[in-house]
């Protein structure tokens, strides 16, 4: 092989890892998993049929919306968790609103069979480039929490049940 070979080869390896680089003019930001959890202080008189929480997600940190509500939290960007998957999907709902203004996250999580404590919905958010999420950063700016409450229904009673004094959020990075 001739040097001119070599040289050619090199060049376009070079010019080849080069064009790899970067994005295309999209923005290199990453995505981070936070799962929302809720853990049990004392035992629980009902099962779990709702939770409704809002939190603030950290600055750089975003929530993809949908394309034809902005208002809404994309489909593809929030899932009902583990402590859902006893319900069947047509019988459970989790849905999500964000506001960019104040980077409010607001999820409604609903299981009308009930479910126990645990992961009840996982956000992917969208970070800058630059930005790292953490655990404790989420946990310092939602505690407590801008809204939450959950509720069971008693089946004695027919009645629902407030169980947010009995429970606490918690937030995980997946």
């Amino acid at each position: 092989m001739t040097w001119r070979t070599i040289t050619g080869l090199l060049i376009l390896a070079g010019t080849t890892l080069i064009s790899g680089c970067g994005d295309g003019g999209k923005s290199n930001s990453t995505t981070a998993v936070v799962a929302f959890s809720i853990v049990s202080t004392a035992q629980l008189p009902a099962r779990i049929n709702g939770v409704n929480i809002a939190i603030i997600l950290p600055e750089g940190v975003s929530a993809p919306t949908d394309a034809t509500d902005p208002k809404q939290i994309a489909a593809t960007a929030l899932a009902a968790g583990s402590a859902m998957d006893s319900i069947p999907d047509a019988g459970k709902l989790v849905m999500g609103s964000y506001s960019s203004a104040g980077r409010l996250v607001r999820i409604v999580a609903l299981g009308p069979s009930g479910f126990g404590p645990g992961e009840y919905a996982r956000l992917t958010c969208v970070a800058d480039p630059g930005v790292i999420v953490s655990e404790n950063g989420i946990t310092q700016l939602n505690t407590p929490p801008v809204t939450f409450r959950v509720t069971g229904y008693d089946a004695d009673t027919h009645s629902s049940v407030d169980l947010t004094s009995l429970l606490r959020p918690h937030f995980n990075l997946k």
